[in-house]
């Protein structure tokens, strides 16, 4: 679970394609259980994912108060520590790292050091 986490929090692009593909999934059960149009329930979605909650559409039945409460855990525990994930990652980026490639080039350098002390 752990690695499957990681991989979406390194790029804004899983974190924002996972977010809108919730939105959308959330919209389409809300708009069936709620018998809502899809616009309204896109549009209770997103105010909903944002926590901002106007409360002008709200659900009435038991089914989609129970999707509204496993869907906007989700956003608020789910997405949100994903996105401040992936900007810790770029801003605690260490820059001074040593890449793959450099990291291969020393090895062999020491490995060469090694064999050329090792024949004297």
């Amino acid at each position: 679970m752990k690695r499957y986490i990681l991989w979406f929090s390194s790029s804004l692009w899983r974190v924002a394609a996972l977010y809108l593909v919730s939105i959308f999934i959330c919209s389409v059960a809300f708009s069936i259980i709620e018998a809502r149009t899809l616009a309204e329930s896109l549009w209770w979605a997103s105010v909903t994912s944002l926590t901002i909650g106007y409360g002008d559409i709200s659900p009435v039945t038991h089914s989609g108060r129970l999707l509204a409460s496993v869907f906007s855990h989700f956003w608020v525990f789910g997405i949100a520590p994903l996105v401040i994930t992936n900007m810790l990652g770029i801003v605690t980026e260490d820059r001074n790292a040593f890449t793959d490639e450099e990291q291969k080039e020393m090895l062999a350098l020491l490995r060469s050091i090694k064999t050329d002390t090792q024949k004297d």
